[in-house]
C-alpha cells in the first residue's frame, strides 16, 4: 500500500535585515514566524521545503526538513531551522517561502523519513547548494524503492485527474514540471 501525502498551500514569508550587516544577513520577521506557527496546514506531520524566489519563475529549494515528533508548524521554526534559513538568505535577494507536504494517514507518517530522503535528492538536483547535509548520498536503487512506496498527490505517483494548484506549484518548485 502506497503512503499518501498532500501538498499544502505555499506560505510566502517576509524578512528583516539584521542591524549593521548592510542587508547581507536577514531573518524571518516575527509576523512570518507567527504565520507559520498558526498555519492550519502545519498541524500535521510530514516534510517542509524552505525556498527563495527571485521574482520570475519558480522558487529554488534551499532546505528540506521533516516533522515526525512535533507538528510541521513547530518543527519548521526551531532555532536551528531559523539559522539555516538565514544561511540560505545570506547575501542573496529573493523572497522566502515554506511549503508543507502533510501525511494523509498513520501509514504515511511511518514513511516521512523516506519521503524526506527522496525530496532532498530531488531538491539537490535543482539546487546543488542545498543546505541539507544528511541524506545526500545513496544508491539510485534505494531512491527507486522510495518512489514506489510514496505518493504526493498531483506530484509523484499522482494518479488520475488534474493536479491541484498547490501540487502544480510544488512540482515547479522541485523542478518536476
Amino acid at each position: 500500500m502506497i503512503a499518501e501525502f498532500t501538498v499544502q498551500k505555499r506560505i510566502e514569508l517576509k524578512t528583516e535585515d539584521i542591524p549593521n550587516t548592510h542587508g547581507l544577513i536577514r531573518t524571518l520577521t516575527g509576523n512570518s514566524i507567527n504565520q507559520i506557527y498558526s498555519s492550519a496546514s502545519g498541524n500535521g506531520y510530514g516534510i517542509y521545503v524552505f525556498a527563495l524566489s527571485n521574482g520570475g519563475g519558480n522558487p529554488v529549494p534551499w532546505y528540506v526538513g521533516m516533522a515526525v515528533k512535533q507538528a510541521l508548524c513547530a518543527e519548521s521554526i526551531t532555532r536551528d531551522k531559523l539559522r539555516k534559513y538565514s544561511a540560505a538568505m545570506f547575501g542573496r535577494q529573493g523572497k522566502p517561502s515554506i511549503t508543507f507536504v502533510s501525511a494523509d494517514s498513520k501509514k504515511a507518517i511511518s514513511r516521512i523519513d523516506s519521503l524526506e530522503t527522496l525530496m532532498i535528492w530531488i531538491a539537490r538536483s535543482k539546487n546543488p547548494s542545498l543546505l541539507n547535509e544528511r541524506k545526500v548520498s545513496g544508491r539510485p536503487k534505494s531512491i527507486i524503492s522510495i518512489v514506489n512506496d510514496v505518493s504526493v498527490r498531483g506530484v509523484i505517483n499522482r494518479g488520475q485527474g488534474q493536479p491541484s494548484n498547490n501540487a502544480q506549484s510544488f512540482a515547479g518548485l522541485m523542478g518536476l514540471k
